[in-house]
């Protein structure tokens, strides 16, 4: 599979099927989901995208900051508009994540993140508009107001990193790590 369809960079169809074309690989996977919801007499059900993204390192030359900020940045240009089966259904799209996850296991599921934990931004993620990185930017702002707020979620330890943890008395239990630094 082309790395330009992954990374919606692609110029011209990489995979045709019947009348629809594809230029990368989140619309054939949305389409083929429609499909599949269609077959069963779910095809008018809305669509929401809960997490996607790139990780930024942990797998070798497939896991860069640059490839990275390609993926998030032309994913967030393109969830606004539709897939060649629903070129009128916007879909709602979300990053995965806002931080790193050190205690997932070591290598790329513990590197999705778009910001290091002073707020600082990992790379450029503002090329992509003005209104999508204030969108990001206040989801940000947002998400940790809720962290801040929200109780049993702003326990601070020692580590500089943020720190994510399933609690069996709530369903998540956030730990935040001096994120002031």
């Amino acid at each position: 599979m082309s790395l330009d369809y992954v990374l919606f960079t692609s110029t011209s169809p990489v995979m045709t099927d019947g009348d629809l074309s594809y230029t990368n690989l989140y619309d054939a996977t949305i389409d083929s989901f429609v499909w599949a919801m269609e077959k069963q007499g779910g095809g008018d059900v809305d669509l929401v995208v809960t997490q996607s993204g790139w990780p930024h390192d942990g797998n070798g030359n497939i896991t860069t900051l640059d490839l990275a900020a390609t993926f998030n940045k032309n994913f967030l240009k393109h969830v606004s508009g539709g897939t060649p089966k629903r070129p009128s259904a916007a879909i709602d799209g979300y990053l995965f994540a806002l931080f790193d996850e050190d205690l997932k296991p070591p290598g790329a599921e513990q590197n999705w993140g778009l910001f290091k934990p002073n707020m600082d931004p990992k790379y450029d993620i503002t090329r992509c508009s003005t209104e999508l990185a204030t969108k990001l930017f206040r989801h940000a702002c947002s998400t940790l107001a809720h962290i801040f707020l929200a109780p049993k979620t702003s326990l601070f330890t020692g580590s500089h990193r943020p720190r994510f943890r399933s609690n069996a008395d709530s369903e998540s239990e956030l730990l935040i790590s001096n994120l002031a630094t």
